[in-house]
C-alpha cells in the first residue's frame, strides 16, 4: 500500500487524504513495529545469553576434560597445549555469530528512524496533517476564481507564467489552451496549492487561497488527471476514495452521469469488481469515466480536466466527452486540452503562449481573430482530415 500510495500521490494530495493516508499507514506501522520489536528485543536477548552460554561452556568443558587427562597422565603437556590453542581459534571462528545481535539492535533502530520519519509532514500540507481540525464549518464556494497578476517560475531565471490576470465567473466553463510548455498545467498546480504564486493572488469568492485551510479548500475542488490513478481495490472503494461516506445512490448517479455504468455492468461482480494493481482490468477510456464518477462524488465546487482525453482512441474521447457535456454549467468547469475539439463549448477559452494569456473569447470569436487558437485549430483540422 506504501508503494502505491507514492506512485499515486497526484490524486492523494488532489482529494486531500494525505491524513487518512496517513493514520492507516500509522496504523499499519505500529502494529508491525509492536510485532518486529518485540522479535527482535526477545532474539536479542536469547541470542546473546544462550549463544554465549552456550560457546563458553562447550569450550571449556573441553578444556576441563584435556587438563584432567594431562593431570592423570593419560594425555601428553604437549596435547593439552595444542587442544587449548584449537579451542581458541573455535572460540574465535564462533564469536562472529554473536554480531547477529548487533544486526538485530541495527534493525531496531532503523524501524524506530523510520517511525519517526513517518510521523513528519512536509511542505504547504504541514499543517493540516499535525493540526487538529480547524475551527470552521466545511468551506462551500459559488466557485467564482479570481488569479490577479499571478506569475510563477521553477527557475528563478525561466518564467513559467507572467502577469497572469483571469476572472473565472461561477457555473463558467473555462478552457485554458496552448502549445506544450505553455504553462497550462503549471497553473492547475498553483490553483491546487502545490505550489505558490512567486507573485500575485490567486482568490476563490474573494478569498485568497492562502488564507484558506489546505486540506478544506482542496476538498472544494477536483480533478480529472490526464492519467487517472486507480487503487489496487474494487471498483466501489476507488469511485469513494475522496468522499467514503458517499451512499449507494450517490454512486450509482455518479456512475451514469460519468458514463461508466455501461462498463460495470459488464463486469462479473459489478462494483465489487477488484481492478488490480493501477486498474490493470479497466482500459485507458474506463479510468478516465471512473475518474470522472470519482471527482463527481466529492460534488466540488470546481471540477478541472487535464488534458483528459488526449491519449484515448475516438471511441473513448467521445465517450469523454458526453460525459463531460452532462456536466457544464452545472458548476465552475476548467478544462486544460490539447485536442481543441473538446473546448468548443466553453464559454470562455483562454490561450496561453509562453507564460502568458494571449488570446481570450469564445470559440467562434477566436477563429474570427485568426491568431494562435486560429492556428492550432487549422492545425489539429488538417490533421484529422489526413488521418
Amino acid at each position: 500500500r506504501t508503494s502505491e500510495i507514492v506512485t499515486n500521490i497526484k490524486t492523494v494530495k488532489a482529494f486531500a487524504t494525505e491524513a487518512q493516508e496517513m493514520k492507516r499507514q500509522r496504523q499499519r506501522l505500529d502494529r508491525e513495529f509492536k510485532v518486529v520489536i518485540y522479535k527482535i528485543h526477545l532474539g536479542y536477548i536469547k541470542l546473546s545469553t544462550w549463544q554465549r552460554t552456550i560457546i563458553q561452556f562447550c569450550v571449556f568443558a573441553i578444556l576441563g576434560m584435556v587438563l584432567v587427562a594431562t593431570v592423570k597422565g593419560e594425555i601428553s603437556l604437549g596435547h593439552f597445549v595444542t587442544t587449548l590453542t584449537v579451542s581458541s581459534m573455535a572460540y574465535a571462528e564462533l564469536e562472529p555469530i554473536n554480531n547477529l545481535a548487533e544486526i538485530f539492535a541495527r534493525r531496531y533502530a532503523s524501524m524506530l528512524r523510520y517511525h519517526e520519519f513517518m510521523q513528519q509532514p512536509t511542505g504547504v500540507d504541514a499543517a493540516s496533517l499535525v493540526e487538529p481540525e480547524l475551527n470552521h464549518s466545511p468551506y462551500s464556494f459559488t466557485g467564482k476564481m479570481e488569479l490577479s497578476d499571478v506569475s510563477f517560475s521553477y527557475d528563478p531565471s525561466r518564467p513559467v507564467l507572467q502577469k497572469i490576470n483571469l476572472l473565472i465567473e461561477p457555473y463558467q466553463t473555462v478552457a485554458l489552451v496552448g502549445r506544450s510548455g505553455s504553462g497550462k498545467s503549471t497553473l492547475v498546480k498553483l490553483l491546487f496549492r502545490y505550489f505558490e504564486p512567486d507573485t500575485g493572488r490567486i482568490l476563490i469568492d474573494g478569498q485568497d487561497i492562502r488564507q484558506l485551510d489546505v486540506a478544506g479548500y482542496r476538498r472544494r475542488l477536483a480533478i480529472v488527471h490526464q492519467e487517472v490513478d486507480v487503487f489496487n481495490g474494487t471498483l466501489l472503494d476507488n469511485l469513494t476514495y475522496g468522499n467514503p461516506k458517499a451512499s449507494f445512490e450517490q454512486v450509482q448517479s455518479a456512475c451514469k452521469i460519468a458514463r461508466v455504468d455501461e462498463v460495470i455492468e459488464q463486469l462479473p461482480e459489478g462494483y465489487y469488481t477488484v481492478v488490480g494493481e493501477r486498474g490493470v482490468r479497466l482500459s485507458g477510456g474506463q479510468r478516465q469515466r471512473l475518474g470522472i464518477a470519482r471527482a463527481l462524488l466529492v460534488n466540488p465546487d470546481v471540477l478541472i480536466f487535464d488534458e483528459a482525453t488526449s491519449s484515448l482512441d475516438y471511441e473513448s474521447e467521445r465517450s469523454i466527452q458526453l460525459a463531460m457535456r452532462s456536466i457544464l454549467g452545472t458548476r465552475t468547469t476548467i478544462i486544460i486540452a490539447h485536442r481543441l475539439s473538446t473546448v468548443r463549448e466553453a464559454d470562455k477559452i483562454v490561450v496561453l503562449d509562453r507564460g502568458r494569456i494571449v488570446e481570450v473569447g469564445s470559440h467562434a470569436e477566436l477563429l474570427r481573430k485568426q491568431g494562435i487558437y486560429y492556428r492550432l485549430h487549422s492545425l489539429q483540422e488538417t490533421g484529422e482530415l489526413l488521418s
